[in-house]
Parts: structure tokens; C-alpha cells; sequence
């Protein structure tokens, strides 16, 4: 390399000259520590990073190559203040000098935003984040909690979304101081007393956007304590959708801004509103449609026809009634045949000798049975005369009203429907009624009766002769078949007879 005198003394191209001033910055200026602040960051497409870094009197250009740009902790942004580590050189192409930088540091905001990543490594790793802590937010909370300070913007905006969303929701707002020395305290302190008091049973952890210092009581020991220990589900809400705190990995749900804090809040209460206003929506359309649908037919009704409706419904009526009474009349000749055949089953194991008695059960029943049938004979023609007197009466009342005016027939058709339906829906019920008593007339004197049969056979069985050979005992004969009820009455050589329950047993008296 030339000396001064020499270098001087030639005459140097712009490639000589650019070529010695990077020798001479190469060898004496690297190594360097530069401390300013970020400007016009420019990452390129294939991974390096260009921008400025100044102060308040200079700047000078840096490049941060691709292979160097995984030993930042975070991408840069403008306004970060860093120190870089590097080397000053010449870009011949434009005579420019810039550094070569390997290594960065955050100072300033970078110092705090690697603070909380190193914080938020060990909250991880103590299982602060963990699932096993997340309580279930509640889908439609009784009472909401705001935490936040009743000056902020952020309130505002939270208040504004629950009265769109849900505006029957009771909510009460926690005071706390959210920006400055002592904030964390009186967050942590608002948590708590929601919790000891149980003042809601859902709650929102707010604060607008701010810088990053701004948000630092959100990421305070003593607050995420709080929220982690709360047993009341909490949302957090911390500044803007860039911005985060260490509040929204404990909080049980994150949200980007507190206007979304309220909306995941509110999400039952609305859903809820909007499926009540569709069910509503579609309950009117329905209506309005069965409506329209009357109204039309209603419309071409005539005299003629109205009147022959009546009379076809009336008619269909006078039908059903026959049919339950022919109804009646089958089940209670069924349940007389049942009993007049257990009659003679029973009075066929009977003795001879009690036919008095059954003969006397037999017509208490006949009795009975003749009662049965005046009642339901009298209860039906009553039925059938009083349908036959509604069907003239609607006749006439048809006839005489659908007649007195032209512009009030529309009125007069639907008061004869109402009338009509009603009178209906009462025959029907009344009809239903008495098929009812009916039956269960029938069915309490069958089992009464069948109770006192079974009574009667059973005493009559206990007096028949044969009951008690069923029971291991015998009857002895003589050769006449007298019974033989003493010895006196037997000799020796007698030939008797000994009756058991199933045959007789030839024996000689010795």
C-alpha cells in the first residue's frame, strides 16, 4: 500500500481510490458496537435485512445478511433501539459506506419485550398456560364483571357491544388503575374482590392499545396470580390485535380487543336473541300463512254449502254415536256370555243338592244384568234424541242468519263455525264420556259378580263329599253302597268298598 506522499503524488481512478479507502476502513474499523435506532427496515425476498440506523445527528446504512438474521430474538421494526455488532465497509457500485452487521441487541423497548419473552418461557414452563387450569367460559352469564378504568375509551366500547348484543345483561364494573406504578396492584386487587364476593360469575380483564411500557401491568406477578387462582372464568382484553400481555395466555379465553372481549361475553345471550327472533320470525310466516289460507276459503263459502257442511259434520257425528253404542251393546253381551258360561261350568262341578243356591246367584244376576242394559238403553236414545234436536236447531239457525243480510253473511259464516265447532268438540266429549262410564260400569259388576261366583264355589266345593278325598282321607261302602260311617254297622266276611280320590279299593272285614 503507498505511503501518504506517495498517494498523493499519483493519479488515482475512482476503483483505486474506492479500493484504498476499503482497505483502510476494513483494517481499522471492525469489531464495532454501534448503539441507534432502527429506520426504513427493508427485509428482503431472499431473507437479508437492510435499513438505517441513526440518532439525532447521523446515520449510516446496515446489512444484515441472511445467514446472520437467526441470531435476532425478533424480526426488527421501526423505532427499536438496538446495538450492532459488525464491521464498516465500502459498496464500490455507489461509493457508499455501511455496516456489515452479524449480531443484534435490543436496548430500550427491546430490553422489555425480551424481559417478557424470558417470563413468558418460565410461566409456560411452570404450567401457568396449561388446559388443566382453563375454566369454561360461561355461554350465558348471569352477571358480566368489567375490570378496567371507568375513563377508558376501551369501557366504552365494551358497554357499546353488550347493550347491541345483549342488552337484558346485568353487568357491574370493577374499578382499576391500568397504566402506571402500582397498576398491577389495584388489577389483581379488583380480581380478587370479585372472587371474594362473588360478584358476577363471568369476567372481562380490559384495557385499550398502548405502548409496550403501557401494558406492562397486565403481565405483573401479582395479576396473573390473580387470574389463575380466580374461580370466576375470566376473558382478557389487552390493546390491540398486535399488542399482548402475559394475561392473555393465563386468562382462560383471549381476545384480541376488549370489543371483542365483549363479544365472546355476550356470544349465548345473542345467539340465543337471534334464534328466538328467527323462531318468532317463522311462527308469524306460519300463521299469516294458515291465515291467508282460511280467509281464502272462507271466501267461497255459500249458503248452500255452509249449510251442507254442517249438516255432513252433524252427521258423521250421529254415526260415531250409533257406532259406540253398537260398541256397547257388543261388550256387554260379550261379558253376559262370559259370565253365563262360567255359570254353567261352575254348576256343573256343583252338587245336586245346591242348586237352590246357585239358581238364587243366577237371578240376582239376570237382575243385574237387565239394569245394565235400561241404563245404557236410556243413556243412548237420551244421546240420540239430543243430537237429532242440534241437528234441526243448526238447521234453522243456518237458515234464518246466513238469510238477513248480504254485507254481514262473512260475519254470520264464521260466528255458525265457531258455534258449530264448539257444540262438536262437547257432543264429542260427552259422547266419549259415556262410553267411558259405560264400560267401566260393565267392567266393576262383571268383576263383581265373577268375584261372588268364585266365592260361592269355593264354599260349595268345601261341603262336596269329593273335596275331602282330595285331601288324603277315603269313604267306606258297604256291598250296597251305603257308607259305612260306624263298625257297628259291619260283620265279619263283610265285603266292602273304599272310595279314594282317584278309583275304589275292594276289601274283606276279617
Amino acid at each position: 500500500m503507498p505511503n501518504n506522499s506517495e498517494l498523493f503524488a499519483m493519479e488515482l481512478t475512482v476503483s483505486a481510490l474506492t479500493d484504498q479507502i476499503k482497505k483502510t476502513l476494513n483494517n481499522n474499523f471492525n469489531d464495532l458496537n454501534i448503539v441507534g435506532e432502527v429506520s426504513n427496515f427493508r427485509p428482503s425476498s431472499i431473507g437479508h435485512w437492510y435499513f438505517t440506523l441513526k440518532d439525532k445527528d447521523a446515520s449510516i446504512s446496515v446489512v444484515m445478511f441472511k445467514t446472520n438474521t437467526w441470531r435476532c430474538e425478533r424480526p426488527l421494526k421501526d423505532g427499536d433501539q438496538i446495538v450492532v455488532t459488525g464491521a464498516l465497509d465500502v459498496y464500490p457500485p455507489r461509493g457508499s459506506y455501511q455496516i456489515i452487521c452479524t449480531n443484534i441487541k435490543f436496548v430500550g423497548l427491546g430490553n422489555i419485550l425480551a424481559q417478557l419473552e424470558e417470563r413468558k418461557r418460565a410461566y409456560a414452563k411452570a404450567g401457568w398456560f396449561d388446559a388443566q387450569y382453563k375454566k369454561t367460559i360461561v355461554k350465558i352469564p348471569k352477571k358480566l364483571g368489567i375490570v378496567t378504568s371507568v375513563t377508558t375509551a376501551a369501557l366504552q366500547d365494551v358497554l357499546q357491544v353488550l347493550d347491541r348484543r345483549a342488552p337484558s345483561l346485568d353487568v357491574i364494573i370493577i374499578p382499576a388503575v391500568v397504566q402506571g406504578a402500582g397498576a398491577g396492584k389495584t388489577i389483581a386487587r379488583a380480581i380478587d374482590i370479585a372472587n371474594e364476593y362473588m360478584l358476577c360469575d363471568q369476567l372481562i380483564v380490559t384495557r385499550g392499545g398502548g405502548s409496550i411500557e403501557d401494558l406492562l401491568p397486565f403481565s405483573e406477578d401479582c395479576v396473573l396470580q390473580s387470574i389463575l387462582t380466580s374461580k370466576i372464568p375470566i376473558i382478557s382484553g389487552v390493546g390491540h390485535e398486535i399488542d399482548w400481555a402475559l394475561s392473555d395466555f393465563v386468562a382462560d379465553l383471549r381476545a384480541p380487543t376488549p370489543s371483542a372481549a365483549a363479544e365472546l361475553a355476550s356470544s349465548g345471550i345473542f345467539d340465543a336473541i337471534e334464534k328466538n327472533r328467527e323462531l318468532k320470525f317463522n311462527i308469524n310466516h306460519s300463521l299469516e300463512n294458515k291465515l291467508n289460507f282460511f280467509k281464502e276459503r272462507t271466501l267461497h263459502f255459500d249458503k248452500h254449502i255452509l249449510q251442507s257442511l254442517i249438516l255432513n259434520k252433524i252427521d258423521s257425528l250421529l254415526f260415531r254415536m250409533a257406532n259406540s253404542e253398537n260398541d256397547i251393546e257388543r261388550s256387554i253381551d260379550s261379558k253376559i256370555e262370559n259370565i253365563n258360561y262360567r255359570h254353567l261350568s261352575i254348576k256343573g262341578d256343583i252338587n245336586k243338592n245346591m242348586d237352590e243356591s246357585y239358581n238364587n246367584t243366577n237371578y240376582h244376576f239376570k237382575d243385574i244384568q237387565n239394569s245394565i242394559a235400561n241404563s245404557v238403553d236410556s243413556k243412548i236414545n237420551g244421546g240420540r234424541v239430543y243430537l237429532t234436536q242440534l241437528k234441526s236447531e243448526l238447521n234453522s239457525n243456518v237458515e234464518r242468519r246466513v238469510d238477513q243480510s248480504g254485507y254481514d253473511s262473512e260475519r254470520i259464516k264464521n260466528e255458525l263455525l265457531r258455534n258449530f265447532e264448539n257444540k262438536i268438540s262437547y257432543i264429542s266429549q260427552k259422547n266419549d264420556e259415556l262410553k267411558n262410564v259405560y264400560q267401566n260400569n260393565i267392567d266393576k259388576i262383571y268383576q263383581k259378580s265373577f268375584s261372588q261366583f268364585k266365592l260361592t264355589k269355593a264354599e260349595l266345593s268345601a261341603l262336596s263329599p269329593t273335596s275331602i278325598l282330595d285331601r288324603g282321607y277315603s269313604i267306606a261302602q258297604d256291598e250296597n253302597g251305603n257308607i259305612v260311617s260306624s263298625i257297628n254297622q259291619i260283620h265279619k266276611d263283610d265285603l266292602l268298598g273304599i272310595r279314594v280320590k282317584d278309583g275304589s279299593i275292594k276289601v274283606k272285614v276279617e
